[in-house]
């Protein structure tokens, strides 16, 4: 559990989330790292992972049992689950889990058990990461350092929105080249957007026919346009309707590496790395996810 998820939430949840799962062990995490050496350990012992949190603690989460799966050291019986108490919740939204733990937990109880998708990224320093939901360069990711968890507690997922228009009147195309699958592409960018999931930051539905159990990453590239367009197009992404847009480009793919001129933030399941380089790879059917019965 991470105690900070949804501006501080969780920690006012703690108490409803220990009486329910009186029969679980419920651990405090204070760092993504904690989480994912805390999963890793757990995945060994055959345990049912719930991660309660946002998206960053589900990645954790999944992070950690797919480290352990390539120790070769997990059980048959290990499972990852979720509650969402997070800011935006966007991978459990997009999962079908309900918000409300009333309904999520007794349906953990006989779970319906799907094997899910993850992706790797690669950094030139020999890093690896793990991710679960959506990989953003560009705008997004800029938008999501300008995040502080000040705005969280104050506006929840309004917080994305209004970053979003504080970071638009300032901002600047970023020159980059992508390889797809083999396929290179030069382009002065708005964003780029690696998913495995739907839809990030509070429910902008970035790549709407993503599927998390399909094999294939959804890429979606979009060209720097003015802002005034921006702002006509934008209540689209939110419906993911964008796509039809000659300023947006999308692909599907097994492989993506990304080059940047200068570092940047990346946002990784809502969580920032800093790089120039990346390459992400999708691991299909990695993930053993139990969903609640509801």
């Amino acid at each position: 559990m991470n105690p900070s998820a949804g501006g501080g939430r969780a920690t006012r949840r703690l108490r409803v989330v220990r009486t329910a799962l009186e029969q679980w062990r419920t651990i405090c995490t204070r760092s993504l790292e904690e989480g994912i050496e805390v999963t890793a350990r757990l995945a060994r012992e055959g345990a049912v992972c719930v991660a309660v949190g946002g998206d960053g603690t589900l990645s954790s989460v999944v992070g950690g049992y797919l480290r352990a799966v390539e120790a070769g050291e997990v059980a048959d019986t290990t499972r990852i689950a979720c509650l969402p108490v997070g800011t935006a919740n966007d991978a459990a939204r997009e999962l079908g889990v309900p918000k409300k733990l009333q309904k999520v937990l007794p349906g953990l109880a006989q779970p319906t058990c799907q094997t899910l998708d993850a992706g790797r990224i690669r950094l030139p320093d020999g890093r690896e990461h793990y991710f679960f939901n959506v990989v953003g360069v560009g705008f997004d990711a800029r938008v999501n350092d300008a995040t502080n968890e000040r705005l969280k507690q104050r506006w929840g997922r309004l917080a994305y929105i209004i970053a979003i228009l504080k970071q638009l009147w300032h901002y600047q195309p970023v020159p980059l080249m992508l390889e797809i699958d083999g396929q290179r592409i030069e382009e002065s960018a708005l964003l780029v957007a690696i998913a495995n999931g739907r839809s990030y930051g509070g429910g902008i539905r970035i790549a709407p026919f993503a599927e998390f159990d399909d094999g294939c990453f959804d890429v979606c590239l979009i060209e720097y346009i003015p802002r005034l367009e921006f702002l006509r197009q934008f209540p689209k992404a939110l419906r993911g309707e964008h796509l039809g847009h000659p300023a947006v480009h999308s692909w599907r793919a097994h492989s993506v590496r990304l080059w940047l001129p200068d570092v940047e933030p990346v946002s990784v399941d809502g969580e920032l790395l800093y790089t120039s380089h990346l390459h992400c790879e999708v691991l299909p059917a990695r993930v053993p996810f139990a969903l609640p019965q509801v």
